[in-house]
């Protein structure tokens, strides 16, 4: 008797768990804020992208959407904030090619797992680099930089803003691709880089395509390449480095909206319904456009292959140029 009265209570709890999990999902959504976690400080490109974002994106799911930032431990405080959310779709962060491809292979003992940790909704956008130089460089094409680096080795600097940067990256694959030693010099930030670039204290950088527009348009400094496969939409007339010399170069930076792993697959495809909707929009996509991410429009399951590509790709390059974190 006493096992019959367990049995049915067991049973009961059982039920009443499922009834309760099933009540969760035929419940609408969303009923309360979403919130997109930023794991980087306010006012970064991160930050802006996130917002551009989640301003069209309140009135299509018809609620707030709120922009958290989270930073510290190089994007891994906000991005296991994000991997430990519930996931019930009203947690999302806003990943990257450093969050979800560089960062993983870089830290020593990662708090997340890229790949099992994440269920990827949307990608946003790709933002291309450029190969620029400073104009006492001897060199007018990406042929030309190879042979005075071939002809000069261990005389020619890059800057970048890290290991593991898209400026760090970028430099190690063209050093790879066409086996010239070129030393890879580290600065605080993208701005420094910059400015180094400019006053000839470096002479190459593989730079952010909008952080340099200017300059290369008053020809203060030299585009020989962009990064990318394909034409850069800002530097319409600069060919890709991989036309230019080295075959299969390509190198973008990404960003992509991510929720916890086993967020219900209803709630994936209506975020990833809605944000496509938004980068979609005239408006939006000239904003998008103006920042320099290129908007790519991609499912839910396509966006999951990319971003194991990205992974795969990029760590296969952290070792092949055996880059450390600093």
């Amino acid at each position: 008797m006493k096992r019959l009265c367990r049995s049915a209570l067991v049973g009961t709890a059982v039920a009443l768990i499922g009834a309760t999990f099933g009540d969760l999902l035929a419940q609408p959504y969303p009923v309360r804020a979403v919130h997109i976690v930023v794991p980087y400080p306010p006012g970064g490109a991160n930050d802006v992208l996130a917002r551009l974002i989640a301003q069209p994106l309140a009135p299509a799911l018809k609620t707030s959407v709120v922009v958290d930032n989270k930073p510290g431990g190089n994007a891994a405080i906000g991005s296991e904030y994000v991997a430990k959310a519930a996931p019930d779709g009203y947690t999302m962060l806003l990943g990257s090619q450093a969050t979800h491809a560089a960062n993983p292979h870089l830290i020593e003992r990662p708090r997340y797992n890229a790949l099992t940790d994440f269920t990827p909704v949307a990608m946003i956008g790709e933002v291309n680099g450029v190969l620029v130089v400073n104009p006492s460089v001897p060199v007018d094409s990406v042929r030309d930089l190879i042979a005075y680096a071939r002809a000069n080795p261990g005389k020619i600097n890059f800057g970048h803003p890290g290991v593991g940067t898209p400026m760090s990256l970028a430099g190690e694959l063209f050093k790879i691709r066409t086996g010239v030693n070129i030393v890879a010099i580290p600065y605080k930030g993208g701005a420094q880089v910059n400015s180094a670039l400019l006053a000839g204290d470096i002479h190459v950088i593989f730079a952010n395509t909008p952080s340099v527009l200017r300059w290369i348009q008053q020809k203060r400094i030299r585009a020989l390449g962009v990064t990318s496969s394909t034409r850069d939409p800002l530097l319409p007339d600069v060919a890709p480095i991989a036309e230019l010399g080295v075959p299969g170069y390509d190198m973008t930076n990404w960003f992509g909206l991510f929720l916890p792993a086993n967020t219900p697959g209803a709630i994936v495809a209506r975020l990833n319904a809605e944000v496509r909707s938004v980068i979609r929009a005239p408006e939006l996509k000239k904003k998008l456009m103006d920042l320099g991410a290129i908007p790519v429009d991609l499912t839910a399951e396509q966006f999951s292959a990319y971003v194991k590509k990205s992974y795969e790709n990029i760590g296969t390059l952290i070792k092949a140029a055996n880059l450390k974190p600093e």
